[in-house]
This record gives C-alpha cells, sequence and structure tokens, in this order.
C-alpha cells in the first residue's frame, strides 16, 4: 500500500550484509555479452568500471535488475557528478551489457569524454535545463543536433516522437522516447529528484516522471539508494566514494491513474529511495536546491 502523502520517511540502516571494501569482483567487465559486436562501448565500460572500482564500495539487491525483469524503471536518488556516470556503468555492466537508457542533462555533454559515454550508453538526453553559466545556453543548439536521435525508437505511435521530431531533446520529447523504449521490453533509468542534490541527510520532493512512466505502460520501479558513508554532516563531494543498493521492485497502479494515485505511487517510490539511500523525505520538500 502507498504511503499516505503527509508521511515523512525516515531512512533505515544498511542491511547487515553491507560490506565496506572493494566490492565489485575482478570478473566484472569480462562477459558483457550484449556487446560484442561493439567493441567501442564494450572499451568505455570496462574504462568506467576501472573508475568505479576506485568508489564503488559495495552492490547490494543486484537480483533486482536481472535481464529476465525488464522492462523496468530505475529510480536513483542523486547527489554528485560522478555518480551519474559510474552508477549506469555498474548496473550495466551486472547484466553483462545490457543496456538501461538513463535520462541525463545536456550540460553534461560539455564535460570532455561525457558525450562518448553518452552515445555508449545510449542516454536519453535532456534538454530542458539551463546550463550554469548561463552563456553556455548558446551552445544548447549544437549539442542538440549533435545528439539528436541518440537513442533509436522504432515505435513511432502517437505520444512516441523521437527527438527528431518537434522540440528535440525538450523534457517532454525525453519522457515519449522512454516511454517507446519500455514498450519495446527495454529498461529506462532517472533521478527523479530531477537535479544534484549533495544534501547528505534530506532527498528533494522530486517529480512524478517515474510514476508517471510505470503506470502509463505498466511496469515496474526499481528504487535504487545510493549512500556516502563519509559525508554525514557535510554536502556530498563528487570524489566520495558510495555503497549502491538496490530494492525491490514496485508495482504500479493500474493505467490510468488519476492524479492522487499517481502522487501516491511517487511517494512510495521516494519513500523507498528514501529507505535506501539513508536520506529523509517529506512530501513538501523543496524541488530544487538552493543552487538549481
Amino acid at each position: 500500500m502507498s504511503p499516505p502523502i503527509s508521511s515523512v520517511t525516515t531512512p533505515e540502516a544498511p542491511s547487515t550484509n553491507l560490506h565496506l571494501g572493494p566490492a565489485l569482483p575482478p570478473s566484472l567487465g569480462r562477459d558483457l555479452r550484449y556487446f560484442n559486436d561493439r567493441p567501442v562501448t564494450r572499451a568505455v565500460t570496462r574504462f568506467g568500471l576501472a573508475l568505479a572500482r576506485r568508489v564503488v564500495l559495495s552492490v547490494e539487491g543486484v537480483e533486482h535488475i536481472s535481464g529476465d525483469r525488464d522492462p523496468f524503471v530505475v529510480a536513483a536518488n542523486h547527489s554528485q557528478r560522478l555518480e551519474a556516470v559510474l552508477v549506469p556503468t555498474v548496473l550495466v555492466a551486472l547484466r553483462n551489457g545490457r543496456q538501461i537508457h538513463f535520462m541525463a542533462d545536456w550540460p553534461m555533454l560539455m564535460v570532455p569524454g561525457v558525450g562518448l559515454i553518452y552515445r555508449c550508453g545510449e542516454v536519453i538526453p535532456v534538454f530542458g535545463k539551463s546550463a550554469r553559466p548561463a552563456f553556455l545556453n548558446r551552445l544548447k543548439p549544437i549539442y542538440r543536433r549533435r545528439f539528436r536521435g541518440l537513442v533509436a525508437v522504432d515505435d513511432e505511435s502517437p505520444g512516441n516522437e523521437s527527438p527528431g521530431h518537434e522540440s528535440p531533446g525538450t523534457e517532454q520529447n525525453a519522457w515519449q522516447v522512454a516511454a517507446g523504449l519500455l514498450r519495446r521490453g527495454k529498461s529506462v533509468g532517472v533521478f527523479p529528484e530531477g537535479t544534484m542534490n549533495r544534501d547528505p541527510n534530506r532527498l528533494l520532493r522530486g517529480r512524478t516522471t517515474v510514476a508517471r512512466l510505470a503506470i502509463e505502460n505498466g511496469v515496474s520501479v526499481v528504487p535504487v539508494g545510493i549512500r556516502f558513508p563519509a559525508a554525514q554532516d557535510r554536502p556530498i563531494r563528487d570524489v566520495d566514494a558510495m555503497t549502491i543498493h538496490i530494492g525491490e521492485s514496485l508495482s504500479p497502479p493500474s493505467p490510468g491513474a488519476d492524479r492522487s494515485r499517481i502522487q501516491a505511487f511517487h511517494a512510495e517510490i521516494m519513500g523507498r529511495i528514501s529507505q535506501l539511500s539513508g536520506k529523509s523525505w517529506n512530501p513538501e520538500s523543496p524541488r530544487r536546491t538552493s543552487r538549481s
């Protein structure tokens, strides 16, 4: 049952089988069978895993993202830049290269090398957010053209236009691409907070994107909590090591749910992310950080 909208979710302690130390086995990345015909993607994934081994202390709940459970929507908290690249890489490697198509904001494309990572990861770029400093927004049309159609969606049913159609790369269009992938049996990933939140104790209110995707496409949600053990009394830093906690899937209400049921399912999703991430969640929390 979904928690009451007015409730505050208290995080839970890590499970007793959480172990701090090198958690990614040396064999991880050897079997990338779904990348057999994509040598560049295979090489980029293994490079990402080499970085992940330095900062990912442990992963638990891997069974919840196995390939036989596709399609689903991964919903994770978002606290630093590095995590947004390494967590998808680790999850895909744990699935032997079976992709999870994450939504990601376009400003990251300006970081050297990230464009290649986005292409290899078949990321769904979102162009709705403004860059900082603001003058960088002049580059948005260039990146929009360059990465248009990054994720090919064959299903051109109404409401599922690919990035080559009107309003390419807007948040709504990215949502449509994600919905098309789910209809094809592919899994997607979303950071429902919608922005980077370095607060070590509290989640943002979040957007209902995950709840809507799951309900309208009849797929489950896999909540993921990312913890940063070193960041207890200070903001989370890009260099902080992390632990990844994958929870059991959450089943959505039946399609056609009204706004109140969408909000209730959103509360259930955020509540579970709260428990897994060690951050509290309140439906009255702000939608953005002070710098967003």
